[in-house]
C-alpha cells in the first residue's frame, strides 16, 4: 500500500510520491505483495487528481491495472487505515511511506488491528535536510492531531473482530 505524497503543479508526481509508488510496484514484481492500494486525494482539489498519478506510476513500472485497488478518498493517513479496514476488508498489509511518516502510520495501524509491516523509505539522505526539516515539524503536530484518532480507529478495530 503506498500512501499519496503530492503531485507537481505540472501534474507529475512528487519525488516522494514516486518513491513510495516505484517502491510499492518492486514489491508487486518480486511477489512479496498480491496487490497495491493506492491512497491518496482522487478528488483533485489542487487541480490534480493524486491516485490518477500513482496509477499512471504504478502501471509504468509494470503493476497490471487488474491488479491496483484505489483508495480516492484516502486523504489523512487516519482515513486510509480506516478505509483498509472498513472499506477493502484488508487485514495483513505492507505500508510503504518516508521514515519520518513511519512511526505514526505504525501507531494508527496498530490501533486499528492491522496485521502490518512499515517500510520506511530513506527521507533526509534522499531528499536533503531542506526538505524534510518542515516534514518532520508537519509530523509532529499531526503525531499529536492523531492521538484524537485512536479512539475511533479502536473502535473500528474492535467492531471489525467480532464480524
Amino acid at each position: 500500500m503506498a500512501f499519496g505524497a503530492g503531485v507537481l503543479a505540472d501534474g507529475e508526481p512528487s519525488a516522494m510520491l514516486f518513491d513510495r509508488v516505484r517502491h510499492a510496484a518492486k514489491m508487486y514484481g518480486a511477489g512479496e505483495v498480491q496487490k497495491m492500494v493506492l491512497s491518496g486525494d482522487g478528488f483533485g482539489d489542487r487541480g490534480h487528481d493524486e491516485v490518477d498519478v500513482m496509477r499512471r506510476v504504478a502501471i509504468h513500472f509494470g503493476v497490471p491495472p487488474a491488479d491496483i485497488v484505489e483508495d480516492r478518498l484516502g486523504v489523512s493517513t487516519t482515513q486510509t487505515l480506516a478505509r483498509i479496514v472498513t472499506e477493502f476488508a484488508l487485514t495483513d498489509v505492507v505500508l510503504v511511506t518516508q521514515r519520518f511518516h513511519a512511526r505514526r502510520v505504525a501507531m494508527l495501524a496498530r490501533a486499528v488491528g492491522l496485521e502490518f509491516e512499515v517500510v520506511a523509505l530513506p527521507d533526509t539522505s534522499r531528499y536533503g535536510r531542506r526538505a524534510v526539516v518542515p516534514l518532520h515539524l508537519r509530523e509532529i503536530l499531526a503525531s499529536v492531531k492523531c492521538l484524537f484518532d485512536v479512539p475511533q480507529l479502536w473502535r473500528i478495530a474492535r467492531k471489525h473482530r467480532s464480524r
